[in-house]
């Protein structure tokens, strides 16, 4: 009988320790705001030919069709000999500064909350419209640098219309929208 007080006396100080571990974080933050969704302003328009990500630090081209569409390796290339004096740039950048975006690049930037583009506003509250803070978005899709596992003819672009992304061939023609720095 002693023996039982004991095992219930263990369970329930186990019991007690385990609902404080789970209730204390939430009774610590209590009265805290919570975070509101994206950064405002979510872009900061540099005024040297880029746009700043305030979610990910990802500094972005703000004209997301100096390029035009092209396979895969052509649009790598692109990105990666962007520099000032193409594209509007006058930021200093230099040949290697830029490249695509990756997979998860592409995830946080895209807001699904809005239907063509599915993209926020610089503000991040609303949807995008032409100059905020990006010029010539293209209702289509743009390539990741990111190579679709063992699959190495196929790499991940996103539908900009909706926010997917997905993994076609590399030989088809998607838009190249280059991005330099980030987390």
């Amino acid at each position: 009988m002693r023996k039982q007080k004991k095992s219930m006396l263990v369970l329930v100080i186990i019991m007690a320790f385990v609902a404080t571990a789970l209730l204390l974080p939430g009774l610590i933050g209590a009265g805290k705001p919570e975070p509101n969704g994206p950064p405002n302003p979510r872009f900061t328009d540099n005024d040297n030919g880029t746009v700043t990500d305030s979610l990910t630090s990802l500094i972005w081209l703000k004209n997301a069709n100096c390029f035009g569409a092209n396979n895969w390796g052509e649009a790598m290339d692109k990105a990666a000999t962007l520099h000032t004096g193409e594209c509007g740039l006058t930021d200093g950048s230099k040949k290697g500064d830029w490249r695509l975006p990756t997979k998860e690049e592409w995830e946080a930037f895209v807001d699904t909350n809005y239907f063509n583009p599915a993209l926020s506003n610089t503000a991040g509250t609303g949807k995008w419209s032409e100059g905020d803070a990006f010029n010539n978005v293209q209702p289509n899709y743009y390539w990741s640098s990111t190579t679709y596992g063992a699959y190495t003819d196929n790499a991940w672009f996103v539908n900009i219309v909706h926010g997917y992304v997905y993994d076609p061939s590399k030989s088809y023609n998607f838009y190249v929208w280059p991005v330099r720095g980030g987390n």
